[in-house]
């Protein structure tokens, strides 16, 4: 299937409806924030605060040699009927940036997209994401065993939630000060599991997204919402 332009016109006129990957990725490579394929040089992040840095891809064989985290999928719909494609393509492509770096992925590769054109005074401009969130820097095991003890105290500073059917996105920030203790941790592939009892939190294991000496990004997800819990020595 080829490209159309006359078809693109009409989306954004807002004419007709369209579902069409192709379409939809021609659009995500024009978007200003920027989707590079090939050549590109992925930068290490080191927590949800570094989601600019995330690279998108169009072509799988971009993902060759690296670390397969998980799938995500994010959806963005105009405010008004008015609402231009553009713009809500854009705050899809934030969306799942945002997502994958909570993940602790610095690439997604765009599997699927679909747009909804508006109608005017009847529906709102819609775009639907799906890909698949990958690492360039897998986690070091054996650093982990040396800088992560789980007799010794920590505690969580800091809870993120993204709900990924919000329509404005931006992460949700509440400041906890909280003492948590880790019972074990499992490395299972490239990924490691961490059991923790931390007071308020319900769920008791976590995937490990970033470390180092003094901290510790723990990532889980309830239902439609990505959580970070951010722990300190």
């Amino acid at each position: 299937m080829c490209y159309n332009r006359s078809r693109s016109l009409l989306i954004l006129f807002s004419i007709i409806f369209i579902s069409q990957p192709i379409l939809v990725s021609k659009t995500l490579a024009q978007n200003p924030e920027g989707v590079h394929t090939g050549g590109v040089i992925l930068k290490k992040l080191n927590g949800p605060e570094d989601w600019p840095f995330v690279e998108l891809a169009l072509n799988e064989f971009e993902t060759e040699g690296l670390q397969k985290i998980d799938f995500v999928s994010t959806k963005a719909t105009g405010t008004t009927g008015l609402s231009s494609v553009t713009n809500v393509v854009n705050r899809a492509i934030k969306k799942i940036k945002m997502a994958a770096s909570m993940m602790g992925g610095n690439l997604v590769y765009i599997k699927e997209s679909a747009i909804e054109g508006n109608l005017f005074l009847f529906r709102s401009s819609r775009t639907q994401v799906l890909g698949t969130v990958y690492t360039s820097f897998k986690m070091d095991q054996n650093a982990f065993s040396k800088q992560i003890k789980v007799e010794e105290p920590y505690t969580l500073i800091s809870k993120i939630t993204f709900p990924n059917n919000a329509n404005r996105p931006h992460y949700r920030h509440f400041k906890e000060t909280k003492k948590a203790q880790l019972s074990s941790y499992e490395f299972q592939g490239d990924k490691i599991w961490v059991t923790a009892n931390i007071p308020g939190i319900s769920d008791r294991i976590f995937r490990v997204t970033y470390f180092n000496e003094n901290r510790l990004i723990l990532y889980y997800k309830r239902r439609n919402k990505h959580l970070n819990l951010i722990l300190i020595k």
